[in-house]
């Protein structure tokens, strides 16, 4: 092959997993509206399956429903969303180490780093966090390569992912 004509699919694959990058993200703001109101889905189809739907129509059909992986994860405020907040942080890592301090939102006497939400859709106030994660199998085999940096597991795939926090609406008829 030429080099102008690997540049040129290179130029192509770049842009496809961009494309499909903000076509996930788009996708998942729609699913998170639809989940924000607790509706109930019609039909036969699950509020997953529902919400998985959405964001496959939403990415035109080029992220599968079924090979999408969606999370959704429930806090009564916004503080856990991204572990739990150090009071104290002797040595700056941004780790709990012996001597530091910190505020335990989950009350398991353990400094949680990742999310400390449980899995749900919520009630209504509560703060929803949204997350969509997909490979993308990269089109042109020499592309594995050239996106190495991006594609740490070797696999022949970007992995993308998206999130969205929201808060719940207030739903007719329900109590807090």
């Amino acid at each position: 092959m030429t080099p102008l004509f690997m540049l040129m699919l290179g130029m192509f694959e770049t842009g496809m997993i961009m494309f499909n990058q903000a076509s996930i993200e788009g996708a998942l703001r729609e699913a998170a509206r639809y989940g924000i109101t607790g509706q109930d889905p019609t039909g036969p189809m699950t509020r997953e399956e529902q919400i998985a739907a959405i964001i496959s129509d939403y990415t035109f059909g080029m992220v599968p429903a079924s090979e999408i992986t969606i999370t959704s994860t429930v806090h009564d405020d916004f503080t856990g969303i991204s572990g739990e907040p150090l009071d104290y942080d002797a040595n700056g890592d941004g780790n709990w180490d012996i001597g530091d301090g910190y505020e335990d939102i989950n009350g398991n006497l353990v400094w949680d780093a990742e999310d400390v939400g449980t899995a749900g859709y919520g009630a209504w106030s509560q703060i929803v966090e949204y997350r969509a994660e997909y490979d993308w199998p990269l089109l042109m085999p020499f592309s594995s390569g050239v996106l190495a940096a991006f594609n740490a597991d070797g696999d022949g795939a970007i992995h993308l992912s998206a999130t969205m926090v929201v808060r719940n609406e207030p739903l007719v008829g329900a109590a807090p």
